[in-house]
């Protein structure tokens, strides 16, 4: 029994300070950024546009798709019109807190984790074993901010963009789900979601996202730095990368969740 909760405890030591090393390097990043920019803007633009691109433009289908299948389930799996629990407002009460407070935040990120972790982790870990970080550092150039501000920047920029796709896509099939399933006319639930949605709950979503736009890409650049020269280390690394994403995002957005609404 000690020696489970010695191994328990151990492991839970380890990844507390891998996460501390994380956040170790939020502040500077974002120094870096402003340098950047000041600095270099047209290359800095040039790369930013092309993360922006990869990871933001070429996931809109697929967050569309995913918010009108959730839109879709979350009015097909509870008949409203015949069990309301006593709540007025039903629709818009389902899409400001369940949607929009958790749903949309957490399913956008982990979009962006399958699409943007795994491309920035591999290629990171790649340059790791060609010797490329080493040539990096012997140049006086720092990799974290080489390879990582604009990263940041674009996770800052594309989570929450996305999210405004998951939420339209949510919206727009949750409201024709409820006409054709439940009679609901459109003006009534448009109605719903106008009164039941304040300010709180808007910045609660996008203060969310921002949060988990740097956690995603400082998680995925941290692992690729930290591999080891070894061929192994790709994959590896690359899992635990995910891993602790999505740890990390389920377990931050159900906090932050909990803390608006106790």
């Amino acid at each position: 029994m000690n020696k489970l909760m010695h191994f328990i405890g151990k492991n839970i030591v380890a990844l507390t300070n891998k996460n501390l090393e994380i956040l170790k390097i939020i502040p500077y990043s974002f120094y870096s950024i402003i340098r950047d920019i000041r600095i270099k803007r047209k290359s800095f633009s040039r790369t930013l546009s092309r993360e922006i691109f990869y990871s933001g433009v070429s996931s809109v289908p697929m967050v569309m798709s995913l918010g009108l299948f959730i839109g879709f389930i979350t009015v097909f799996l509870f008949p409203f019109d015949k069990i309301n629990f006593g709540i007025t407002n039903i629709y818009g009460s389902l899409y400001s807190i369940i949607i929009l407070q958790y749903f949309a935040p957490v399913m956008t990120s982990l979009i962006v984790i399958i699409r943007s972790t795994i491309y920035i982790t591999v290629q990171i870990t790649q340059m790791k074993i060609g010797g490329e970080i080493d040539t990096i550092k012997v140049l006086g150039i720092d990799p974290i901010q080489y390879l990582g501000s604009v990263r940041v920047l674009a996770g800052v920029i594309v989570v929450p963009i996305l999210t405004i796709y998951f939420l339209f896509g949510s919206f727009f099939s949750g409201m024709l789900s409820a006409n054709i399933l439940y009679n609901v006319p459109f003006l009534e639930y448009i109605l719903q979601i106008k009164d039941t949605i304040d300010s709180k709950g808007v910045v609660t979503c996008f203060l969310k996202t921002i949060i988990s736009g740097i956690i995603i890409f400082k998680v995925a650049i941290y692992y690729g730095l930290s591999a080891e020269k070894d061929r192994t280390m790709i994959i590896s690394k690359t899992i635990r990368a995910i891993t602790v994403s999505i740890v990390l995002i389920l377990a931050f957005n159900f906090i932050a969740t909990f803390i608006v609404y106790l």
